[in-house]
């Protein structure tokens, strides 16, 4: 797999996973995006857009499977590659993927924290957290074998 758009988007979504705060709120609607407001209409506006706490957490779920599923592809890809220029190009690409990966689950456990008193965002962060955990110890032994 070469670089391209999908990749592109799958790492400007973990660079704002990665950013995300305690106490702020995602929004998914046309991408993720962060809400950092905390002002009277937040909940008025949120739930004029259908936005909430499952929906959100579905989506920042697929965000992690495209990472993943760019992960493999890679990886896949590499398997072909006689150029070792094409090969350091697909190592730092994978490098990158699971640095952000990292990164964005920060920002996953700053979500958490703002969520903690809402046991199924919690139950649900905490079993994300542990599938891209495996998901990374996954990759970084197919890479070293």
């Amino acid at each position: 797999m070469e670089p391209g758009p999908e990749i592109t988007g799958v790492l400007h979504s973990l660079k704002v996973l990665s950013l995300i705060e305690e106490n702020d709120r995602v929004i998914t609607r046309k991408g993720i995006h962060l809400d950092k407001c905390d002002n009277f209409f937040q909940p008025v506006v949120r739930w004029f857009n259908s936005e909430n706490r499952k929906s959100n957490l579905q989506a920042i779920t697929a965000v992690f499977t495209r990472a993943f599923e760019c992960c493999d592809q890679l990886f896949i890809y590499r398997s072909d590659l006689k150029d070792k220029i094409a090969l350091v190009q697909n190592t730092q690409m994978m490098d990158r993927l699971q640095t952000d990966i990292r990164s964005a689950l920060n920002g996953i456990r700053n979500l958490k924290v703002t969520y903690a008193n809402d046991a199924y965002a919690t139950a649900s962060i905490t079993l994300m957290e542990d599938s891209v955990s495996d998901q990374l110890d996954r990759i970084h032994i197919q890479i070293e074998i």
